[in-house]
């Protein structure tokens, strides 16, 4: 562990033909907390909205939110397309050019945004893909920090703007992820920012996503699908 600067997994030993072998694997530094709320718009019978998470085979965790802009079954069938293609290990940057290659080939009037966290579960390492996507917020430590781009959702263009915005989490962050139904704007979501630096931050993760969006329903004028995920890091034992 030393040399590689790294923590290993407890050894495994196999017996073969008269040798013995030990194998140790790179051990998991951080764990996640998750969870997600979600409303439809008045107007439609499905929800556009996609918020999914999950980890694939090589300990990288996932939380994804998408946003089909479109109406009806269209809309939700597209902003399912990376939830089906990530956890088989799949890269992100292929899956969004698939994604785009799907969207433009149907010559139909619908885009997708996404906000994809990914978190290396073995260093804590993490980014944000964003295409078209609402602000996300890290809290650490009382402080708030917004994570925003200005690019275009997937679908649009023949090449995809999305940006990957990279940081470190450390254990006890909060990680804060919505559609842009909560918040398409800083002046838009000025509420939300006062509500994220008040945040307990031993707060129940439900709690938290349905608080959310109690207030962005009270605070907005519009009627948008709403999506709200909070991701909570720990430290692996």
């Amino acid at each position: 562990e030393e040399s590689l600067g790294m923590k290993l997994t407890p050894p495994e030993f196999t017996a073969d033909d008269g040798y013995v072998t030990m194998t140790c694997r790179s051990a998991r530094t951080v764990c996640v907390e998750t969870a997600s709320s979600s409303l439809k718009k008045e107007s439609e019978e499905m929800n556009g909205d996609s918020a999914v998470c999950f980890t694939n085979r090589e300990d990288r965790f996932y939380s994804l939110i998408s946003d089909g802009m479109g109406t009806g079954s269209a809309a939700a069938r597209e902003s399912s397309f990376l939830e089906k293609m990530l956890p088989s290990g799949n890269r992100k940057s292929i899956v969004l050019k698939m994604l785009n290659n799907f969207i433009r080939n149907k010559n139909l009037e619908c885009f997708a945004t996404v906000d994809l966290l990914e978190i290396d579960l073995l260093s804590g390492e993490a980014g944000f893909v964003k295409s078209g996507a609402a602000a996300s917020y890290v809290i650490r430590g009382g402080k708030l920090v917004k994570i925003a781009s200005d690019s275009l959702p997937i679908g649009i263009t023949r090449e995809i703007t999305a940006e990957d915005i990279r940081f470190t989490l450390l254990p006890g962050d909060l990680v804060v992820m919505i559609s842009d139904g909560v918040s398409q704007s800083f002046e838009d979501g000025v509420w939300l920012a006062g509500m994220l630096s008040e945040l307990d931050g031993d707060s129940p993760l439900d709690a938290v996503t349905a608080k959310i969006l109690d207030a962005a329903k009270t605070n907005n004028r519009r009627s948008d699908d709403m999506t709200v995920t909070a991701v909570r890091i720990g430290a692996e034992k």
